[in-house]
This record gives structure tokens, sequence and C-alpha cells, in this order.
């Protein structure tokens, strides 16, 4: 084998072991947002309720980011307004912009709710606080719009992605007035989350990752161009 041919060889491997490098880089890397996204969650609770025709009754919604930042969630939900009347829909302290809680539709109810400038919410705490009344007896569901990659529906964010990743929906029995065994309040559910201030770069760590990598395979590439110009 020529000197030519063995530097051809080697610059071969060199650029075959570069691909393989980056290539497994770029799957973890994509591969790591999906496992966030799958822990963030939004809830109703209780996620189920017998009351009777005219009983008030609470439904919070809970956000629970499992461990990721977020920066603001927007919640839609439908119900069934001919078993439900939606007396009053209340965004809790998570988030410091309240932006929006519009209940003007019947059977929909829209909620918005932003980070202040340079912070973060991560825990599980109260979204919001729905109220309803009985209406009619029967079963109704109340639901999140959602969809797995959308953002046009229910989705909780940080730096502009959407990072939710499930959701719970509820369903709640209205029985005719006197009906109801007695029964004990809803509970309370107080934040174990905190608000934080954002760090300059993402607490994921995946710009920090991807930099990092990025410079090694420029050096490794670099170092073995050099060392094929000696042989």
């Amino acid at each position: 084998m020529t000197k030519q041919n063995k530097k051809r060889s080697k610059l071969k491997i060199l650029y075959f072991l570069f691909v393989v490098f980056h290539f497994s880089f770029f799957i973890f890397h994509l591969a790591r947002p999906r496992a966030v996204e799958a822990a963030v969650s939004l809830s109703l609770s209780p996620p189920a309720k017998s009351v009777e025709i005219n009983q008030e009754f609470t439904v919070l919604v809970i956000l629970n980011t499992g461990g990721a930042n977020a920066d603001g969630a927007d919640a839609i939900l439908n119900y069934d307004a001919a078993k439900l009347n939606l007396a009053s829909a209340t965004l809790g302290d998570l988030f410091g912009n309240k932006l929006v809680a519009n209940t003007s539709v019947s059977g929909k109810v829209t909620l918005k709710a932003t980070s202040a400038s340079g912070t973060y919410f991560s825990g599980s705490g109260t979204f919001a606080t729905l109220s309803f009344k009985g209406k009619t007896t029967g079963t109704a569901a109340v639901t999140f719009d959602f969809k797995a990659n959308s953002t046009t529906d229910s989705n909780v964010y940080y730096n502009g992605s959407d990072i939710l990743g499930s959701v719970t929906n509820g369903s709640y029995t209205v029985m005719a007035a006197g009906t109801l065994p007695t029964s004990t309040p809803t509970p309370v559910i107080s934040p174990s989350g905190s608000v934080t201030p954002k760090p300059t770069i993402p607490a994921t760590g995946v710009f920090n990752l991807t930099l990092g990598t990025g410079l090694i395979g420029v050096l490794f590439f670099l170092t073995g161009f050099l060392l094929l110009l000696r042989t």
C-alpha cells in the first residue's frame, strides 16, 4: 500500500469515528427531552366525585413538573354544561403573571399564566381552582383539551418549548337532592414546588452538553487531520 493510500485509509477511519460519535450524541440528545416531557402533567383533583343538584364543589387543576422547570402553562378544559354550571375559575400562585381565566364560553374554560421575569416553577401545586355546581342528574366529564405535540391546546412551557406529557381528566356524578350520603370536604393541595430565579443557561444542562460535545468533536477532527498531514 502506497503512502497516499495509507493516508486515505486513515482519513476514512477518522471520518467514520467522527460520524459515529456525533450520531450517538444526537440520538441521546433527542431522547432526553422526551423523558422530561413524559414526567410533566396536568390533572384534576379529585378525579371523580358525587354531588347533589345545586351543590357547589371544587376541582383543583394540579400542575406537576416531575422535577423539570416550567415558566408558563395553558389549560383548556371542556365540561358538560348540560349537567354542570361553572361558578368560578381562579388561577393559583404558581406563576406571577395571571393572564387569562376565561369562562365566557359555555362548556369551556381557558386558563393561562406565565412566570415573572427571570423565574420558573418546579414541583407540584395548584395551577387553578374551579368551582362547579350540579345542574341536572347524570355523569359529567371535565376534560383537558390535549393532544401530544400540539401547541394549540393545553400546554406547559419552558424556554418556549411545550413539555406537557400527560393529563388526567375528571368525571363527576350529579344526583337528586337528598340522595347523597354525607362526605368529607375536598382537601386543599398546597404547592410542594418552588419559584426560582432562572439561570443564565437552561437548568437541564442541554446547552452545556451540546456545546461541550461539539467542541470535543471539532478538536477530535483537527487532531486527526494534523496527524495525517505529518504522516
